[in-house]
């Protein structure tokens, strides 16, 4: 079983729910990182499976040649300030001075989470795009040491978010 994918949980739920609604969709496997270089006419719903890893994403709409999610991708190391939801569930970066964030490709029903390790020597604030805090208030601060973990859930047009501090 060394070549199966397997989905779980919300992954699985929301690959059933969209193959349910196009019977024109395709399977494409190939090596690329890029499914729009190999599959950008493919319609809603199909698949994208690299054949080297297993990762596999799903294309979003009908329109697009761009607009695919990965499924089941391991976590991405960010290195720039967008943080793309295509590209995974799952952010990690080390930091060791304050960044501010950008989202990208945050669509209705998606859920990403971002750990971010603080290498200094002191506490390092972070900044994310607008969201709707617990209490109202964001949490913004990573303590020397240490990893938090924060949460986005996008519903409707709104992101919700929380977050894991002092992890260590």
């Amino acid at each position: 079983m060394s070549n199966a994918v397997i989905f779980n949980g919300a992954q699985a739920k929301a690959l059933k729910a969209i193959l349910s609604i196009n019977d024109n969709m395709k399977v494409i496997t190939g090596e690329s990182d890029d499914p729009t270089a190999v599959a950008k006419d493919a319609p809603l719903g199909s698949l994208y499976i690299k054949s080297d890893d297993g990762v596999a994403y799903i294309k979003k709409d009908a329109g697009s040649t761009t607009n695919w999610m990965a499924l089941n991708a391991a976590s991405e190391v960010l290195s720039a300030l967008d943080i793309d939801w295509n590209k995974s569930a799952v952010f990690e970066k080390s930091i060791a001075a304050g960044e501010t964030y950008t989202f990208s490709n945050d669509d209705s029903g998606m859920v990403i989470s971002v750990a971010l390790t603080n290498t200094s020597g002191g506490t390092i604030t972070v900044n994310f795009p607008a969201a709707e805090w617990p209490g109202g208030t964001a949490i913004t601060d990573v303590e020397a040491g240490d990893t938090a973990v924060f949460t986005f859930i996008k519903v409707g047009s709104t992101v919700y978010a929380n977050a894991v501090e002092a992890l260590s």
